[in-house]
C-alpha cells in the first residue's frame, strides 16, 4: 500500500506495452516528500466498520446454496493513520521530513462460520464449534516510521538520506485465517 503521508505527488500511468516498462499495465510513480523552508505536518486517518458497510446481500445469494443469504462482509474493522512532520534544520540548504504509520484490519476467515473447538485440549476428539463464544477472527498489523534529510548541496544538486523501519505481522498476526487448521494449533 503506498505510503500516501510520504508521498509529494503519485503518477499511476496505464499502458499498453509502451517502451518505458517491459509488459502493459499500470505503472505507479511515487515522488517522496521532502521537508521545506517551514514546519508543516499532515494528519491521515482511514477507518471503516462492519456496521458502515450494506446489508443487502440477498441478489448474489448462489442459487445453488438454496438461495441461502451469504455473509459476503469479512471486513471488522479497518483502519490506517499517519502522521508526518518536516521543516527546515537549516534555511535553503538542509530540511527534514519523517512519518509514522499503522494499518491494521481485523477479518472473518473466508468461510465466516468459524468458531473455537469445544473439544480444545480433549485428546482423540474431533472439532466441534463452540457457537457459546464469539466466531473466530483475525488481525494484520503493518507499522512503520521513517526520516529523511534532504540536503541542497549546490543549485543543481540535491542529496536524500531515507530511513524506514518497517513491522509488520499478516497471515494472521493474531487470530486464525485458514478455517481448515483448528483454532487453537494455529501459532
Amino acid at each position: 500500500t503506498a505510503d500516501l503521508a510520504n508521498a509529494q505527488e503519485v503518477n499511476i500511468q496505464l499502458s499498453g506495452a509502451l517502451g518505458e516498462s517491459e509488459t502493459g499495465g499500470a505503472s505507479i510513480n511515487i515522488i517522496p516528500r521532502t521537508g521545506g523552508n517551514r514546519y508543516a505536518g499532515d494528519f491521515n486517518l482511514l477507518y471503516t466498520r462492519r456496521g458502515w458497510f450494506d446489508q443487502n446481500n440477498s441478489a448474489y445469494a448462489a442459487p445453488e446454496a438454496g438461495g441461502i443469504e451469504p455473509e459476503f462482509q469479512a471486513v471488522l474493522r479497518d483502519h490506517d493513520v499517519s502522521g508526518a512532520f518536516g521543516g527546515p534544520i537549516k534555511r535553503d540548504r538542509l530540511w527534514f521530513y519523517s512519518v509514522a504509520r499503522d494499518q491494521r484490519i481485523r477479518k472473518l476467515p473466508v468461510a465466516n462460520d468459524f468458531w473455537p473447538n469445544l473439544n480444545e485440549g480433549k485428546f482423540g476428539f474431533n472439532y466441534q464449534p463452540d457457537r457459546s463464544k464469539p466466531r473466530v477472527e483475525y488481525e494484520n498489523i503493518w507499522r512503520n516510521v521513517n526520516a529523511r534529510v534532504t540536503w541542497q548541496a549546490s543549485q543543481r544538486n540535491k542529496f536524500n538520506v531515507f530511513w524506514d523501519e518497517q513491522d509488520f505481522c499478516q497471515d494472521p498476526c493474531l487470530g486464525v485465517v485458514s478455517v481448515y487448521t483448528s483454532p487453537e494449533s494455529w501459532w
